[in-house]
């Protein structure tokens, strides 16, 4: 991993190569009839890179505005044959979707944004994801990608 500030700390950059998809995607399995579960990660060598800054510090606007800080964050990762697409879980761990065969690529894209003015702050975060599903059609074709990130959880072909 490679990280670091430029401009007085007024842009920071994240860049790195993973092993795996990271410790929330992993699918459990019953194995034998005893109980038994495995679990698998579903993506390997993830590379990942992240990118965030203040526009305004330097602008001639109120103080206030001038630590708004906005970023944009992408991973890329290759996803084997099988029941491995993300599965949408609530906090209180509902699954709301469950995971669906995928093979291809998955890219996951983010936007954030933070402003903390004194005592409060907001913050807002957007992740769009994209899982590739290659020669999953019943004759072995392509079906369109599955993409979640507006609230929904479609297959739309790109």
């Amino acid at each position: 991993m490679l990280h670091g500030r430029l401009f007085e700390r007024g842009l920071s950059y994240d860049a790195g190569v993973f092993r795996t998809d990271g410790d929330n995607v992993e699918v459990t399995e019953v194995i034998d009839e005893v109980g038994n579960e495995t679990h698998r990660r579903t993506g390997v060598r993830t590379f990942a890179g992240r990118l965030t800054g203040t526009p305004l510090r330097l602008a001639p606007v109120p103080e206030v505005f001038k630590d708004v800080q906005i970023g944009g964050a992408f991973t890329s990762t290759s996803v084997p044959e099988g029941l491995y697409g993300l599965r949408g879980r609530s906090y209180a761990k509902e699954t709301f979707f469950g995971h669906v065969f995928v093979r291809g690529e998955r890219r996951r894209l983010g936007s954030e944004f933070r402003w903390t003015p004194g005592p409060f702050s907001l913050q807002s975060e957007f992740v769009h994801v994209q899982e590739g599903r290659k020669q999953q059609g019943a004759r072995g074709e392509d079906l369109p990608n599955l993409v979640a990130g507006d609230g929904t959880s479609v297959p739309v072909g790109f």
